[in-house]
C-alpha cells in the first residue's frame, strides 16, 4: 500500500502504512548514497534495498525476495544525475532497470499518479490525487526535489 510517483524532477510517496487494523504515517523516500530511493512493500524489504543502494547497488550481494510472492517492482530510485531507475527483485538477486519513461509510478496508487502526470500534475500533486481514490494510499506527501545540493532534503508538503 503505497504510491511513489516521478515527473523528471521531484520523487514523491505518500506516508501511510497500515499494521493490522492500525493507520500509521512514515517516510517512503530515501537518500542512499548516490540515490534516492521510494520503496514500496513490507518495510523490512525496502530496508535491504536501502542498505543496498547504500553500498552501491552492485549486483553481487544484492537482496532477494524471500518467495516467490515478493517478486516483482518494489520501487523506484532516481541517481543523483536524475537518471531514474525502476527497482525490481527476485529469488536470486535485485536489480535496477533503467526507466525510459519521462514520469512513472509504482505501488497500489500506480495508475492514478501515472494518469494524474499525463494531465501535466507534479509528482507530488499526483499522490495527492491518488490518495482521493485509492484506499492504500494518504496521510500526506513527501517529496525530493532534485537541484544541485547533493545530497537532498526530504520535505513533507
Amino acid at each position: 500500500m503505497t504510491t511513489v510517483a516521478w515527473d523528471g524532477e521531484t520523487l514523491a510517496a505518500d506516508r501511510l502504512t497500515v499494521g493490522g487494523n492500525l493507520k500509521r504515517t512514515i517516510t517512503k523516500l530515501y537518500v542512499c548514497g548516490d540515490f534516492v530511493y521510494g520503496g514500496a512493500g513490507m518495510v523490512i524489504e525496502i530496508m535491504q534495498v536501502v542498505d543496498w543502494l547504500r553500498r552501491g547497488a552492485k549486483t553481487i550481494n544484492s537482496p532477494s525476495a524471500s518467495s516467490k510472492d515478493d517478486c516483482g517492482v518494489c520501487g523506484i530510485a532516481i541517481h543523483k544525475s536524475r537518471k531514474a531507475f525502476i527497482v525490481e527483485w527476485n529469488e536470486s538477486h535485485t536489480r535496477l532497470m533503467p526507466c525510459e519513461e519521462p514520469a512513472w509510478a509504482i505501488g497500489c496508487g500506480r495508475d492514478f499518479a501515472i494518469a494524474a502526470m499525463a494531465c501535466g500534475k507534479t509528482a507530488a500533486e499526483a499522490v495527492e490525487i491518488a490518495a482521493r481514490f485509492d484506499a492504500g494510499t494518504g496521510h500526506g506527501v513527501n517529496v525530493v526535489r532534485f537541484g544541485r545540493k547533493w545530497p537532498p532534503t526530504i520535505e513533507t508538503v
